[in-house]
């Protein structure tokens, strides 16, 4: 192998090596991610479960403090009354890994506790304090083991007698009628016979009676399942139902744990927002007959939506008349606000922002036309937002306002470009007033800018722009008619001269305008050597070569020679 070969070689394989550990980093990273995404579900429903069976967890606590609540127990003495799960909720091994200081302003997995909504919540590319990842240790289980205190529920299990429930008896409701019961003597023939002697003995009382068993009352049906729904179908117009006999109880519900319970009317719809929670139970109207059924409890959540922005524009390449005499827009729309319920865009969720590329204006906002809670938004473009450069990058976001429910979209770029136009040339006339002089005058043709000027040399020179300074320093700006008489050097008894004139943009249009190519008009002078006689006569030619306007004037004598 030539040392050729060995270098191709050794250029080839770093080429894999190195697409293959960008590769293998990106998948580690989603990996990453995606496994802090199972762990914060798993959390978050163990941190329902904790609460609908008596936990309480304080609003100020730490992400620290909730996982230690979660890993709890009850004690010995309550576990065997409390109706429920007293158990831990969660692996006792679970250990969270929290960002260190340093790492602290790299952008990262943020997983943190939401204490005003009772939720874990984890932020890709985050920055700041938190938890990075959750591991298992397996002495965290023996350092991590406490008790913790329940709140009793609607009832709990018997502590004191020997039945499930504890109870009391209780006097039976006397029956309606009468209290005595006519009866008649039994014939001689069926009578016992006497006794021997002695006293009867005595009547034995008795034993009390048994407790009356209640029936317990099944639980409320909920109209909606418990679990994730899409954010489009909140709000959920949630209805619950009584499956007992009619008349044996009553729905009551609350929405927030530890409130008040209120009575459910017949058929009420409860509107339910993402993360609510609806626990309900049906209270017995008759205790005697009937038990309170256990509390069922539903939680709502949703996966929040990523806005999704479109930008574009009217055209990607613009001329000065676009943007001067028509309305040129640059437009940007969220495509996906079908995903969010009405009452949430109403309510102001996003706007749609947008600014300018460092080149056109150092990111300063722009002013949008539309309100940008339609979900599209209008940006006028006009020729300042170029900055005398050539292209112009515009930037557009739709910047949520915090919720959880709906995240930013990704910043979207639109690219646009100034056209340059070259102007008209100038028409260029001359009029031999004799001896030879001639009046000259210039005027624009075409459609220019404002600011246009003509700018002539009368040497047979092109006016030419000076580099940075976009005007000609080699021409005089004309101002209007003007005499010229040109110098002839008469040596063969003929002679010619030549004026050039140019179109140029004023200097703040240089973006986009282009001089124009030059017009030029040549004037024949009369012989100094007049041998051959006259009368001469003036003729006056004009013709376009390459773009260039030539205008021609020609002495002929008598013979028209």
């Amino acid at each position: 192998m030539s040392l050729i070969e060995a270098l191709v070689t050794v250029m080839v394989l770093g080429t894999l090596a190195a697409v293959a550990y960008a590769f293998l980093s990106g998948v580690t990273d989603s990996a990453h991610t995606e496994k802090a995404r199972n762990d914060v579900a798993s959390l978050n429903r163990a941190v329902e479960i904790f609460v609908s069976n008596g936990g309480s967890i304080d609003p100020e606590a730490s992400a620290e403090e909730v996982i230690a609540l979660l890993k709890g127990h009850a004690s010995t003495e309550q576990a065997d009354y409390h109706v429920g799960l007293s158990g831990s909720k969660i692996d006792p091994r679970l250990t969270p890994v929290p960002v260190s200081a340093l790492e602290s302003d790299t952008p990262g997995t943020r997983i943190r506790w939401d204490g005003s909504a009772h939720r874990f919540t984890v932020e890709d590319d985050a920055t700041g304090p938190g938890i990075s990842a959750f591991v298992l240790v397996d002495n965290a289980a023996e350092n991590g083991d406490h008790q913790i205190q329940l709140s009793d529920g609607v009832f709990t299990y018997a502590k004191e007698d020997t039945w499930i429930w504890d109870y009391q008896d209780a006097v039976a409701t006397p029956l309606v009628g009468p209290s005595t019961i006519p009866t008649t003597a039994p014939p001689a023939d069926t009578l016992p016979p006497p006794s021997s002697g002695g006293t009867p003995p005595a009547a034995v009382p008795p034993g009390p009676p048994s407790p009356p068993v209640a029936a317990k009352l099944d639980p409320p049906l909920f109209s909606i399942a418990a679990g994730k729904h899409p954010l489009k179908d909140f709000r959920l117009s949630l209805t619950l139902s009584d499956p007992n006999t009619a008349g044996a109880g009553k729905i009551r519900y609350r929405l927030i744990s530890g409130a008040a319970w209120e009575d459910y009317e017949e058929r009420e719809a409860l509107m339910i927002d993402p993360d609510d929670k609806v626990d309900a139970f049906v209270e017995s109207n008759s205790p005697a007959e009937y038990e309170n059924s256990v509390v069922a409890g539903a939680s709502y959540w949703t996966d929040p939506v990523t806005l999704a922005l479109n930008v574009t524009a009217d055209k990607s390449g613009v001329t000065y008349y676009d943007l001067t005499e028509n309305a040129v827009y640059a437009r940007a729309i969220v495509t996906n606000l079908d995903e969010i319920p009405a009452h949430l865009q109403s309510a102001g969720l996003f706007e749609i922002l947008w600014s300018g590329s460092p080149s056109s204006g150092g990111g300063v906002l722009l002013d949008a036309e539309k309100d940008s809670g339609s979900g599209e938004s209008l940006v006028r473009l006009g020729t300042g937002l170029w900055n005398n450069t050539p292209d112009l990058v515009l930037q557009s976001i739709a910047k949520a306002d915090g919720s959880p429910w709906v995240k930013s979209s990704a910043t979207e770029t639109l690219s646009l470009t100034a056209v340059s136009l070259p102007l008209p040339p100038p028409d260029v006339s001359t009029v031999d007033i004799g001896d030879g002089k001639f009046q000259v005058s210039m005027s624009h043709t075409g459609k220019v800018p404002p600011g246009a000027a003509i700018y002539f040399n009368l040497a047979g020179e092109s006016p030419a722009s000076t580099p940075g300074a976009g005007l000609p320093a080699n021409a005089t700006r004309y101002s209007g008619p003007f005499l010229w008489e040109p110098d002839d050097d008469g040596s063969t008894g003929s002679g010619s001269a030549t004026v050039l004139a140019t179109a140029f943009p004023p200097a703040s249009l240089g973006l986009w305008f282009d001089p124009s190519p030059p017009a030029a008009a040549t004037v024949a002078l009369p012989p100094t050597n007049k041998a051959d006689g006259g009368p001469y006569a003036l003729v006056k030619e004009s013709m376009v070569l390459d773009g260039t306007v030539i205008g021609n004037i020609r002495n002929l004598n008598a013979a028209g020679i």
